[in-house]
């Protein structure tokens, strides 16, 4: 641990899906099944799928939704991975998702 970093192994039966509760990140596999996710506590979270995930999957999917717009990081992406239909496509089963913690949103301003 330490750096604020997080890392979560999910025990589920589906393993597809998690939520990164520092970033407000909903991460979620349309093929594949997570064994590890990590944030480094900077900028970067690491996903890992499980071995059997490449049996189920020519490619891992992985979709990425930033649902709490208050928290920290913004422009997430996988690296090296191209975004197919909504999600990100990679052969591996490791993705390495990478972000900004740059201009951090803010609360909306209201039109006076």
């Amino acid at each position: 641990g330490g750096g604020g970093g997080v890392a979560i192994e999910p025990r589920d039966a589906y393993r597809i899906s998690a939520y990164l509760e520092p970033l407000g990140l909903y991460v979620q596999s349309e093929c594949g099944r997570f064994s590890r996710l990590a944030y480094d506590g900077r900028q970067s979270v690491r996903v890992e799928f499980d071995a059997g995930s490449a049996q189920l999957c020519a490619v891992q999917r992985l979709k990425l939704t930033k649902q709490a717009l208050q928290r920290p990081g913004t422009g997430f992406a996988v690296r090296g991975a191209p975004l197919v239909r909504g999600a990100y496509e990679s052969a591996s089963l490791t993705m390495l998702v990478t972000f900004s913690l740059e201009g951090a949103a803010a609360a909306p301003v209201a039109a006076a």
